[in-house]
């Protein structure tokens, strides 16, 4: 429903620092294939992002890509 509201062109997803709770809510069929960025800070302001695919296999899981610079 939500990747049709954006007529297929949805790339995916991303969350600030998110708990358990958060990352369950996108483990659904609509997110399935998409990427998800999970960006959190340190205390020194750091930032890290880890990526994602979000994928299918008897249940909805993150499975870790890596991301390329386009320098």
């Amino acid at each position: 429903e939500l990747d049709q509201f954006f007529n297929g062109k949805l790339l995916g997803f991303f969350s600030f620092n998110p708990d358990e709770k958060k990352i369950k809510k996108i483990l659904a069929p609509f997110a399935c294939g998409k990427l998800f960025l999970e960006i959190s800070s340190n205390q020194q302001k750091k930032m890290t992002i880890k990526s994602y695919v979000i994928d299918y296999e008897n249940e909805f899981f993150l499975l870790p890509v890596g991301l390329t610079s386009q320098e």
